[in-house]
């Protein structure tokens, strides 16, 4: 079994997830290599905690590498919304070959009143023709602390474990409060029960009324 983040808009229709091609990933390469358009295929109804809250209160979304997906999906409900929120988008990726959905997330960017976009680029020390939003050098505590963000936002982070770890530590220190400082992990992590079980199979459930089919 495998959980993927929902990257679409929630009021989009259909559910969209996005899977990195791992090399000897045994599902991201069956995703990539062999399933195709109009497969049916076994998955569960989208839950978790993960999910934009509805106040008026300035939001931060902060990402890394494909860490993007879930707030993808935010990003596309505020847009949705029209949202007069204060929205601050910070990714951090190695550069603009991996930085995943750059078109998708800048033009929804671009239609909010009040987005702050800062791309940080790890690996690109001279990239020509940088959009002026992109920053080379990681996104990290030091970065947080220069941006002066809002005391009163509330902050959703997705990427790796070390790098979520450090910008809570950060958004802490820049007087936002615990509560409202919500993350994600992506990446495989090991069972929490290994070895068998004796409680009966659960059949996975798709949306209501429809099967679940794959489509590009």
């Amino acid at each position: 079994m495998r959980n993927y983040s929902l990257s679409s808009a929630p009021a989009a229709g259909t559910y969209r997830i996005s899977v990195k091609r791992e090399p000897g990933g045994l599902v991201s390469g069956y995703i990539h290599e062999s399933l195709r358009a109009g497969a049916v295929v076994e998955a569960a109804a989208p839950r978790g905690e993960f999910v934009l809250d509805d106040a008026d209160t300035p939001v931060v979304l902060i990402s890394a590498g494909i860490g993007v997906t879930p707030v993808l999906a935010m990003l596309y409900r505020l847009a949705e919304q029209r949202t007069e929120r204060e929205v601050w988008w910070l990714h951090a990726a190695r550069g603009p070959r991996e930085h995943a959905f750059s078109t998708e997330t800048r033009d929804l960017l671009d239609a909010l009143l009040h987005a702050h976009t800062h791309i940080y680029y790890s690996g690109a020390d001279d990239e020509p023709g940088q959009d002026p939003r992109v920053i080379t050098g990681r996104l990290s505590a030091w970065r947080i602390a220069e941006l002066g963000l809002p005391v009163e936002a509330t902050a959703y982070l997705c990427g790796p474990v070390g790098f979520m770890a450090d910008l809570t530590t950060a958004l802490r220190a820049a007087g936002l409060a615990p509560a409202c400082i919500r993350s994600e992990t992506f990446g495989a992590l090991a069972p929490i029960n290994p070895g068998a079980s004796s409680t009966s199979a659960a059949h996975p459930t798709g949306p209501q009324g429809h099967p679940v089919v794959a489509r590009r």
